[in-house]
Protein backbone atom coordinates (compact mmCIF):
# COMPACT_ATOMS: atom_id res chain seq x y z
CA UNK A 1 0.00 0.00 0.00
CA UNK A 2 2.58 2.40 0.80
CA UNK A 3 4.31 1.87 -2.46
CA UNK A 4 1.21 1.85 -4.50
CA UNK A 5 0.47 5.42 -2.54
CA UNK A 6 3.90 7.01 -2.90
CA UNK A 7 4.55 6.09 -6.86
CA UNK A 8 0.65 7.51 -7.67
CA UNK A 9 1.70 10.64 -6.02
CA UNK A 10 5.15 10.87 -7.35
CA UNK A 11 3.09 10.13 -10.96
CA UNK A 12 1.35 13.71 -10.15
CA UNK A 13 -1.98 12.10 -8.70
CA UNK A 14 -3.65 14.72 -6.56
CA UNK A 15 -4.84 12.94 -3.75
CA UNK A 16 -5.05 8.66 -3.38
CA UNK A 17 -7.59 6.15 -2.14
CA UNK A 18 -6.88 2.67 -1.60
CA UNK A 19 -9.72 -0.05 -1.11
CA UNK A 20 -9.76 -3.17 0.68
CA UNK A 21 -11.22 -5.82 -1.63
CA UNK A 22 -12.60 -7.95 0.86
CA UNK A 23 -15.15 -5.40 2.16
CA UNK A 24 -18.45 -5.69 0.49
CA UNK A 25 -20.10 -2.52 2.34
CA UNK A 26 -17.56 -0.04 0.19
CA UNK A 27 -20.06 2.05 -2.00
CA UNK A 28 -19.38 4.54 -4.67
CA UNK A 29 -20.58 6.73 -1.73
CA UNK A 30 -17.89 5.34 0.31
CA UNK A 31 -15.34 6.44 -2.33
CA UNK A 32 -16.63 9.63 -2.87
CA UNK A 33 -16.76 10.26 0.73
CA UNK A 34 -12.95 9.88 1.10
CA UNK A 35 -11.31 11.78 -1.73
CA UNK A 36 -14.06 14.39 0.22
CA UNK A 37 -12.15 13.98 3.58
CA UNK A 38 -8.94 14.58 1.64
CA UNK A 39 -9.81 17.92 0.45
CA UNK A 40 -9.58 18.78 5.02
CA UNK A 41 -7.24 16.31 6.15
CA UNK A 42 -3.87 14.84 5.04
CA UNK A 43 -4.84 11.22 5.71
CA UNK A 44 -8.19 9.55 5.92
CA UNK A 45 -8.98 5.90 7.02
CA UNK A 46 -12.07 3.43 6.65
CA UNK A 47 -11.72 1.70 10.15
CA UNK A 48 -12.81 -2.23 9.64
CA UNK A 49 -14.89 -3.61 12.69
CA UNK A 50 -11.35 -6.17 13.37
CA UNK A 51 -9.50 -3.15 14.19
CA UNK A 52 -7.86 -2.48 11.06
CA UNK A 53 -8.93 -0.91 8.04
CA UNK A 54 -10.28 -1.20 4.05
CA UNK A 55 -9.53 1.82 2.94
CA UNK A 56 -6.79 4.61 3.06
CA UNK A 57 -6.08 7.52 0.89
CA UNK A 58 -3.52 10.94 1.53
CA UNK A 59 -2.76 13.76 -0.95
CA UNK A 60 1.19 13.25 -0.16
CA UNK A 61 3.73 10.95 0.78
CA UNK A 62 3.50 10.48 4.32
CA UNK A 63 5.83 7.83 6.12
CA UNK A 64 4.04 7.84 9.57
CA UNK A 65 1.09 6.54 7.72
CA UNK A 66 2.71 3.24 7.51
CA UNK A 67 4.53 2.75 10.69
CA UNK A 68 6.30 -1.04 11.38
CA UNK A 69 2.54 -2.27 12.17
CA UNK A 70 2.07 -5.52 13.17
CA UNK A 71 -0.43 -6.01 10.53
CA UNK A 72 -3.32 -8.80 10.81
CA UNK A 73 -4.05 -7.82 14.42
CA UNK A 74 -6.76 -5.67 16.00
CA UNK A 75 -4.60 -3.14 17.08
CA UNK A 76 -3.87 -1.79 13.03
CA UNK A 77 -5.86 0.99 13.36
CA UNK A 78 -4.83 2.35 16.54
CA UNK A 79 -1.20 1.98 15.60
CA UNK A 80 -1.51 4.08 12.36
CA UNK A 81 -3.55 7.24 14.21
CA UNK A 82 -0.95 7.40 17.08
CA UNK A 83 1.84 7.32 14.27
CA UNK A 84 0.10 9.97 12.56
CA UNK A 85 -1.10 11.89 15.50
CA UNK A 86 2.82 11.86 17.11
CA UNK A 87 3.76 13.13 13.39
CA UNK A 88 1.08 16.25 13.51
CA UNK A 89 -0.75 14.84 9.99
CA UNK A 90 -4.15 15.22 9.87
CA UNK A 91 -6.60 12.87 9.32
CA UNK A 92 -10.16 11.97 9.09
CA UNK A 93 -11.94 8.61 9.37
CA UNK A 94 -14.82 7.58 7.82
CA UNK A 95 -18.17 4.92 8.78
CA UNK A 96 -17.42 1.45 10.25
CA UNK A 97 -17.53 -1.10 8.13
CA UNK A 98 -16.47 -4.98 7.82
CA UNK A 99 -14.46 -6.98 5.94
CA UNK A 100 -14.53 -10.70 5.11
CA UNK A 101 -11.44 -12.25 6.85
CA UNK A 102 -13.12 -15.74 8.58
CA UNK A 103 -15.89 -17.24 7.30
CA UNK A 104 -18.67 -15.85 9.54
CA UNK A 105 -17.85 -13.10 7.93
CA UNK A 106 -18.69 -14.77 4.59
CA UNK A 107 -21.84 -15.83 6.08
CA UNK A 108 -22.73 -12.57 7.52
CA UNK A 109 -22.05 -10.60 3.77
CA UNK A 110 -24.45 -13.38 2.21
CA UNK A 111 -27.26 -12.59 4.84
CA UNK A 112 -27.02 -8.97 4.04
CA UNK A 113 -26.81 -9.13 0.44
CA UNK A 114 -30.17 -10.45 0.09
Amino acid sequence: MSWALSYSIKKGAGKVVIIGTDCPGITTRTIVDAFQALENADVVLGPAEDGGYYLVGAKQVIPALFPDLRWGTDTVLEETIESLENAGISYALLDKKYDIDHWHDWVRWQRTKK
